[in-house]
């Protein structure tokens, strides 16, 4: 079986590399615009844009290349309504657990969860202070399972410091003992502190839930893993949970009200279990003088003049869009040249799927100053228009949060103010509603900035507010 293995590994490699051919027969191709190329398979419809195809000398030279993947629904008949599913809760059990009745809203919600399992399901709980604690491991919960966990759900109180990695580490245990082809693999971390017991630096915790130290370096072995996590209340590090998420290939959540988490729970079970393409990877290779600045948040690897981007997975009926911020040259005028290549792959019931998006075929020039109208005609609205006003506005509100998170809410409020003034030109260039309505959302961050500065508990306010932001910013984002 292993020799299998290392044969399906190395054919996979060779794939990713482009030394085989991709399997993905039919796919289709068509150029809707200059600016804009559809790719049809029959496993995932995908379309990659420009927001233009011409910009100026002098400007920032920064274009957005939006990237559009449909998923089939179940209609298609690609795959079943419903994956079994590996659910592990990681539940963090430290002192603060106890105020606000987070720790009574948990009990509940797990208690509900547990009572949705299937005979199919595989279930798995652990909690963590200064050391992590598996109250169940992982497998099927009968019914009288099910009773004797509610009990175990009830005895678990809060004590002691905040270990996170220990935690993580004992559920990661369970999914690697456990791993099964075709099953769906979530943990979900919860916790309202700071991790200050076991690894706290924050690099080396994303490294610890990242695919490859779950499963190694063959693609083929990185299943359908995820990890997402929920930040309760104002005391924990919204960026380590947001982080842990996005190398986990899963979904961050911010709960300030506990009261809200069986909704949360209940929806990370239900898309855990209607996977449809897992693994998505996004392979950009790029001139040297081309660089990616940013791909809606997602983690980006590089090696040289190659970029990888890995956005997560990909569910049933989903429509999953990701912004990719590209830096090109500025300083001089140059025709219309391409900007590279791109190719998009994953899985989709264990079959290894790679397309090209991109064969050097996008193309965009830089022109003289006075040619100013030229460029603004070579605009994709729509693109350009979201780029601004999901893209651009996301990762303003997480640089202001980042701001307000170091204490210096005057930066974050220049952070908003510089937001405003781009918005402004790039409404000047295709004006819009949409793009008009943001200096209106501008000023409104900015009152809600004066208001937390200015109330009776100040550090609480602005504490609340910045994770507020940071949150609303990935979901614009993505």
């Amino acid at each position: 079986m292993k020799k299998i293995l290392k044969k399906i590994s190395l054919f996979t490699l060779l794939i990713t590399q482009g030394l085989l051919p991709a399997c993905s027969a039919g796919a289709k191709t068509v150029r809707e615009t200059s600016n804009t190329i559809l790719k049809e398979t029959p496993q995932i419809r995908a379309r990659a844009s420009l927001s233009q195809s011409k910009i100026l000398q002098g400007s920032d030279g920064v274009v957005y290349l939006q990237i559009d993947l449909d998923a089939p629904e179940y209609s298609r008949g690609f795959v079943s309504q419903r994956r079994p599913t590996d659910f592990v809760v990681v539940l963090d059990r430290s002192g603060s657990m106890s105020a606000a009745n987070k720790m009574e809203y948990a009990h509940q919600a797990l208690q509900t969860l547990v009572q949705q399992l299937s005979p199919e399901d595989r279930f798995g709980l652990v909690s963590f202070d200064d050391t992590a604690e598996v109250h169940h491991y992982l497998s099927p919960v009968s019914a009288v399972e099910k009773a004797q966990l509610q009990q175990k759900i009830w005895a678990i109180n809060p004590r002691g410091n905040t270990n996170i990695s220990a935690g993580l580490s004992s559920a990661l245990q369970m999914i690697r003992e456990n791993n099964s082809p075709y099953r769906s693999e979530r943990i979900l971390l919860i916790s309202d502190g700071l991790a200050n017991r076991g690894i706290v630096n924050p690099e080396a915790l994303a490294n610890l839930v990242s695919p490859q130290s779950v499963y190694g370096y063959g693609p083929q072995e990185q299943g359908m893993f995820s990890l997402s996590s929920i930040g309760v209340g104002l005391d924990f590090n919204e960026y380590l949970l947001s982080n842990l998420a996005d190398h986990g290939r899963g979904s961050y959540h911010y709960l300030q009200n506990p009261s809200g988490m069986y909704n949360i729970l209940s929806e990370e079970f239900r898309v855990a279990s209607s996977i449809y393409a897992s693994n998505l990877q996004l392979q950009i290779d790029l001139p040297p003088d081309i660089s990616l600045l940013d791909a809606s948040g997602y983690p980006i690897s590089r090696e040289g003049n190659h970029y990888t981007v890995q956005p997560g997975h990909l569910y049933n009926g989903q429509k999953k869009v990701i912004y990719l911020s590209l830096g090109l040259p500025n300083s001089y005028t140059y025709p219309s040249r391409p900007i590279g290549n791109m190719a998009l792959s994953f899985y989709v019931q264990g079959i290894f799927y790679q397309t090209p998006l991109i064969n050097s075929d996008l193309y965009v020039a830089c022109l003289h100053p006075s040619q100013r109208y030229e460029a603004e005609e070579s605009i994709n609205k729509k693109v350009y228009e979201d780029s601004w006003t999901k893209n651009n506005y996301g990762r303003a509100l997480q640089e202001s949060a980042k701001k307000i998170s170091e204490g210096n809410p005057q930066g974050a409020y220049k952070v908003i103010q510089d937001y405003k003034s781009k918005v402004s030109e790039a409404n000047a260039a295709a004006p819009s509603s949409a793009l008009a309505g943001q200096m209106n959302a501008a000023d409104k961050i900015k009152s809600d900035m004066d208001k937390a500065y200015g109330s009776g508990k100040p550090a609480e306010s602005l504490n609340s507010l910045g994770k507020g932001l940071h949150y609303e910013g990935i979901q614009q984002q993505r």
